[in-house]
């Protein structure tokens, strides 16, 4: 193998690195750890080129060869690593998603259980209830035909009435006979009619029955129907939740797969320039070698190689350890296939159990709407028989009205018949020969009245009877004219008794009385039945409405009815979508099958490299100590922190640039040009810039103090004229500020800014000097402040403020201070930048030991870092001769940067064990 080929190898085993370690961390721990590691492989790359060279001529080059070829399948085996990684990652998103689509499966089938169960007893109380109704309806058609019948007696009754009358003589001993069969018939009728209101009263509750059952089941389906509804959303929204993942996830190997090909690309272009660079270190390495001859520096460089050789050793051991933790994580790898394994299996058990539990919620649907439809023809059979119902309510009302008009007649005839009372009266004064005959049956008549009185009180409802009792009066009327005209042919036989009978007419008026007592009674019972008869109509208007109200109803719930297909047929599209997603999901088991298969063979095939690697290790080992030219390594390494330096000192001037950046546009200085001439044509341009310093809504000031610094900045190189009134609003202004400058310190800028007024308006006069130097302290971290202090009039008290500011732990700003006043001949300023670096450290010793979050730890570092950059760039500014400092202070700098990677390393690996837990 060649000497390139060796070198890319490393190369390649570098990089890997690299971008594993670039994975791990985030934000400024991934860009540290890149260039750190990015440095390391320079230094390694350099080292192996030197050691290839004396592996040419030391003619050895077959175990480097080895050792490269295993390190390439290392790299392999980490990426399939990866892979597998994420491929498991995949798996149990996936099984976490069918467990939760299986949980609302069973939620579902379980709702559909117990909507069947509720429809069932629904069915059988609708059953039972038109069971009840055929009973009654059978008892109402029984009931009519007992009225017919009773109408045909009462008939037969009328004819038998007739033939009596015929025979004047026989008919007042069979009227006796008569009234006793009528109120035997009046009884029975108005135990009917009592049973026939009893009837209609308990079809009204049954009625109501139906009603409020049909209410309680109407709110049941509406409850039901919600939770329907309230399901299949949940259902939706969750189908639609897993699809936006799916996407997502899509999305994420996208990217991944771009990440890689980009990755490629880059690690292709730094084999070219590592290469590239190889070839320039060999030239280099030449010219060395012969300045090193030539010079006999021969002692120097063995020192140094041997340190090298100490490096070396050191990481020789790193690399074991290394290897040790690869060892580690194959044993894990091999435990983590075996659990993917019986985690495919028990999702194609779940799969199983799952195309089960949707073959049954299919059978539940049919059930469902078979169930429907046999509701459907059971209400049509229900308002059909709601329908004769209301026939025969109308056939009813018939009734009553013609009962109304026969309750008229009733009254006139009634009154006909007052009027031949009295003329029976005088006409019974002739019939005294009767009176013997009749007395007994005066007196059965008499009593059979006052029983007729106590009933007509008990029964106030016996309207029906009445009317044809009334009738048969009108009938024995007609044949009673015609006896009374016989009558007249007789009463010169009757003179005699008609004497007799004067005795007796006092007891006959005291009986028209009476029957006067009972028409007026009659007429009250007329107007009660009136009364009853609105009521009843009333309750027919009710019931009316009410069979309005239950067939919109029912219209409601065809409607409803209709909108459940419609959701059951969307259910049924999404269950396709369901199995779809299923069958996708076999297929990339599939894949995943052949992947572990894969992984299995590549397994054992670096096993057996493992233990060729293991032995040829040892011999490369001892081989390397043995090489003697190691002399130029130190000089990379060298140039490496240089590099990093540079780096690190252009970071932190573009921080500081940033710092005092206004606008974010590429014409940035054309615009600091415009501003300055702008303020040059004004007339007053101090007046101006105060006026835009009070009001902060305008568009320049949205950037805040920066605007404020810079534009006080071009007002003191114009140097205006500053008015009396304007000199006034200044001062307000300043009083304004220092004011909330009491409440909270913490903002340099503002401090800045106070001061800059205070230089540019000279209102220094119109405060304390203790208090200027205060803010002077707090300010003192800027630049600016460095030639305030000079333009406010403190020049005289600097050594104070120095000592104040050493006292206050302020080291930093105290260098800058005796470098910009000449005072570094009292003042030691290399040993004030060694207390700053020391405080550094304290400070992120404290905070790395506390039990806090990983953001505040490496925001900590962050600081600290920034803070030993510093130190670097004062050092370099000023050309300070410290390179014993400069050497600590990168060392704790690259100390850092370890830490905070491995910090995050440590977070992440806390994250994912987390994730494996759960």
């Amino acid at each position: 193998m060649s000497f390139r080929d060796k070198n890319d190898s490393f190369v390649e085993k570098g990089i890997s690195e690299v971008e594993g370690g670039s994975k791990d961390c985030t934000g400024n721990g991934k860009r540290l750890l890149e260039q750190d590691k990015f440095d390391y492989l320079q230094s390694s790359v350099k080292k192996l080129k030197v050691s290839s060279e004396q592996d040419s001529v030391d003619k050895e080059p077959a175990l480097v060869q080895y050792s490269i070829e295993e390190c390439q399948t290392k790299r392999e085996v980490e990426e399939k690593r990866l892979q597998l990684h994420s491929l498991e990652k995949d798996i149990e998103e996936l099984c976490k998603e069918l467990e939760s689509k299986r949980k609302q499966v069973g939620s579902i089938q379980g709702e559909l259980s117990s909507y069947s169960w509720d429809l069932t007893i629904k069915r059988r109380e609708h059953g039972s209830i038109q069971r009840c109704i055929e009973r009654r309806h059978k008892e109402f058609e029984a009931k009519g035909d007992q009225f017919n019948h009773m109408q045909k007696l009462i008939g037969t009754v009328g004819k038998h009435l007739r033939l009596k009358e015929q025979q004047y003589v026989r008919e007042l001993e069979a009227v006796a006979m008569v009234i006793n069969e009528r109120d035997e018939l009046h009884k029975k009728m108005l135990r009917e009619l009592e049973e026939y209101d009893e009837q209609i009263e308990e079809k009204e509750s049954q009625l109501h029955l139906m009603e409020d059952l049909r209410r309680e089941c109407e709110e049941e389906l509406k409850v039901e129907q919600k939770e329907f509804l309230l399901v299949l959303d949940n259902f939706d929204k969750k189908r639609e939740m897993k699809e936006e993942e799916l996407k997502d996830l899509s999305k994420k190997i996208a990217k991944c797969t771009k990440e890689l090909t980009t990755k490629e690309g880059e690690i292709d272009a730094m084999k070219k320039l590592i290469d590239a660079e190889a070839e320039k270190l060999q030239l280099e390495n030449r010219k060395l070698l012969k300045v090193i001859s030539l010079n006999g520096y021969h002692h120097v460089q063995l020192k140094e190689l041997q340190s090298k050789e100490k490096e070396f050793a050191a990481r020789v051991e790193e690399l074991e350890s290394k290897e040790k933790q690869y060892e580690e994580r194959v044993n894990e790898l091999e435990s983590e296939n075996k659990q993917i394994e019986g985690k495919v299996k028990e999702i194609q058990l779940r799969e199983e159990e799952h195309k089960k539990q949707v073959e049954e919620f299919v059978l539940m649907k049919v059930n469902f709407d078979c169930k429907l439809n046999e509701l459907d023809s059971k209400e049509k059979h229900y308002e059909e028989r709601v329908k004769k119902l209301n026939s025969v309510k109308s056939e009813i009302e018939g009734k009553v009205k013609e009962l109304q008009s026969r309750e008229k007649e009733l009254q006139s005839q009634v009154e006909e018949f007052a009027l031949k009372k009295e003329h029976f009266d005088c006409k019974l004064n002739e019939i005294e020969s009767k009176e013997k005959q009749y007395e007994e049956q005066v007196s059965k008549l008499t009593s059979k009245n006052s029983q007729i009185e106590g009933k007509a009180k008990e029964h106030e409802t016996r309207e029906k009877e009445l009317k044809s009792q009334v009738e048969e009066f009108a009938r024995n009327k007609e044949n009673f004219e015609y006896k009374l005209k016989e009558l007249e042919s007789k009463e010169k036989q009757y003179e005699e008794q008609v004497k007799k009978l004067n005795s007796e007419k006092n007891q006959i008026k005291g009986w028209i009385k009476e029957l006067d007592a009972r028409e007026k009674e009659l007429e009250c019972q007329v107007e009660k039945y009136a009364l009853n008869k609105e009521n009843f109509e009333f309750q027919l208007k009710e019931l009316q409405l009410k069979e309005k109200n239950f067939e919109g109803q029912m219209e409601k719930l065809r409607s409803r009815e209709s909108k459940i297909e419609v959701r059951t047929k969307k259910l049924k599209s999404k269950e396709k979508q369901f199995e779809r997603l299923e069958k996708k999901l076999s297929f990339k088991e599939k894949k995943y099958a052949k992947h572990k298969e894969m992984l299995k063979s590549t397994q054992k095939q670096f096993e057996a490299e493992m233990k060729i690697f293991e032995s040829k290790k040892n011999q490369f080992e001892e081989k390397w100590k043995n090489l003697g030219l190691k002399i130029l390594q130190s000089e990379p390494s060298k140039k490496s922190l240089r590099e990093e330096n540079e780096q690190d000192n252009q970071l932190s001037r573009g921080s500081d640039v940033r710092s005092f950046e206004l606008f974010s546009n590429d014409e940035q200085t054309d615009f600091h040009k415009n501003i300055l001439v702008y303020l040059q044509c004004q007339s007053d341009p101090a007046e101006l810039i105060l006026e835009i310093m009070k009001d902060p809504m305008l568009p320049f000031c949205s950037q805040g103090d920066h605007s404020h610094i810079f534009l006080l900045e071009q007002l003191m190189r114009i140097s205006p004229v500053i008015k009396p009134h304007v000199r006034e609003e200044a001062m307000k202004f300043a009083l304004y500020l220092k004011a909330n400058l009491r409440a909270s310190t913490e903002n340099s800028l503002v401090v800045l800014g106070f001061l800059m007024i205070l230089s540019t308006y000279g209102l220094v006069s119109s405060f304390d000097e203790d208090e200027i130097l205060k803010f002077l302290q707090i300010a003192a971290r800027h630049k600016e402040a460095v030639e305030l202090f000079r333009i406010l009039g403190f020049v005289n008290k600097i050594y104070g403020f120095v000592e104040n500011l050493i006292k206050n732990q302020q080291y930093i700003e105290a260098v800058s201070f005796i470098w910009a006043y000449g005072l570094a001949e009292k003042y030691q300023s290399i040993h004030l930048l060694q207390a700053h670096v020391n405080k550094a450290k304290l400070n992120c010793e404290n905070n790395y030991k506390e039990n806090k979050s990983t953001e505040t730890k490496v925001e900590s570092i962050d600081e600290g870092i920034s803070s030993l950059k510093t130190v670097l760039q004062f050092i370099r500014e000023n050309n300070i001769e410290c390179k014993e400092l400069v050497e600590e202070v990168e060392d704790h700098i690259v100390k850092l940067k370890w830490h905070m990677v491995n910090i995050v390393k440590a977070n992440i690996q806390s994250v994912t064990r987390k994730e494996k837990r759960y």
